[in-house]
């Protein structure tokens, strides 16, 4: 899990999240490493706000589009924080970033080993 100073932010978009966010949850996960060109390392559970815990909620129900939907919010995020837009070349940097978050993603959803517990529920490691 991430934290910003004393903040915990969401594994999916670093968004903050509120220690009293009754919809933010904690999913368990085995650690892994995976990616290519980019590397990824995961290390144990995966915290999500409350809006990319509802996307994870719709895909577990059926909704094939929810992991699109999910990895679209995370690559808005990434591209107002650094002010991709209107860089030249942005639009490949986009389908790069996109590719990079879904394969991201996808190593979530294959080392997810439990159910996920609401994050004011349970202690965070790390």
């Amino acid at each position: 899990m991430l934290s910003a100073g004393n903040m915990k932010v969401c594994d999916f978009c670093a968004d903050t999240i509120p220690d009293s966010d009754p919809m933010a949850m904690v999913y368990p996960a085995y650690d892994f490493a995976a990616g290519a060109p980019l590397s990824y390392k995961s290390s144990g559970s995966w915290l999500a706000c409350a809006t990319c815990a509802a996307f994870v909620r719709q895909y577990d129900l059926g909704e094939l589009r929810a992991k699109d939907n999910l990895a679209h919010r995370c690559l808005e995020k990434l591209r107002r924080k650094y002010g991709l837009r209107g860089l030249p070349g942005s639009q490949g940097t986009t389908q790069i970033l996109f590719s990079e978050i879904r394969a991201l993603h996808e190593a979530f959803w294959m080392y997810r080993n439990g159910e996920p517990v609401p994050y004011t529920t349970r202690p965070l490691e790390g």
